[in-house]
């Protein structure tokens, strides 16, 4: 058997019109199983290319091990090293180098979803303005509003002070 992709990497790679992932247990004990992915169309495509790096950057750290693990062993004053490895994990260079590739296209689609991403730099830097413009009249306006409702709250703090204080004054009536 040939290696199998992990379940999010199998969807990502389906969806990015691959196919599935072929093979055995290699790849998918390489792999591991990564952030969670599943169906995050939900998402923003800012929120969804961090994962997309995430899922690429678990990728690399397990495919890295993978490969160290397999790594014939070698003496740093040339002797022969004897070492006996318990590795069982199949590796499929080919199926890993599709995964990361199929990532990276993934990635870069997501990239091109971005508003803004076909701008020039002088464009962009000037949404960029504009935006911090709007974020700073959107702050003194919250700003502004938050010292009215704390005014309005102090009112009310006064006010049940009063009351507080004239219900206790009260004669007690017992009926």
């Amino acid at each position: 058997p040939g290696a199998m992709a992990p379940p999010a990497a199998e969807q990502a790679t389906a969806e990015a019109g691959q196919g599935g992932a072929g093979g055995g247990a290699g790849a998918e004990a390489l792999a591991g199983n990564g952030p969670p992915a599943g169906d995050d169309r939900a998402y923003d495509v800012v929120t969804r290319l961090q994962n997309e790096v995430a899922q690429l950057s678990f990728m690399y750290y397990n495919f890295t091990g993978g490969l160290q693990e397999m790594a014939p062993p070698v003496s740093v004053t040339s002797e022969p090293v004897k070492v006996e490895s318990d590795t069982s994990v199949a590796y499929d260079a080919q199926e890993l180098a599709t995964q990361i590739v199929g990532a990276h296209k993934r990635i870069d689609a997501l990239i091109d979803e971005l508003d803004g991403a076909s701008l020039d730099e002088d464009e962009q830097i000037g949404t960029i303005m504009d935006l911090q413009a709007k974020h700073e009249t959107l702050k003194a306006k919250c700003k502004e509003e938050r010292g009215r409702h704390g005014e309005v709250f102090d009112t009310l703090q006064d006010s049940y002070a009063v009351l507080a204080d004239s219900f206790l004054k009260a004669p007690v009536t017992r009926d």
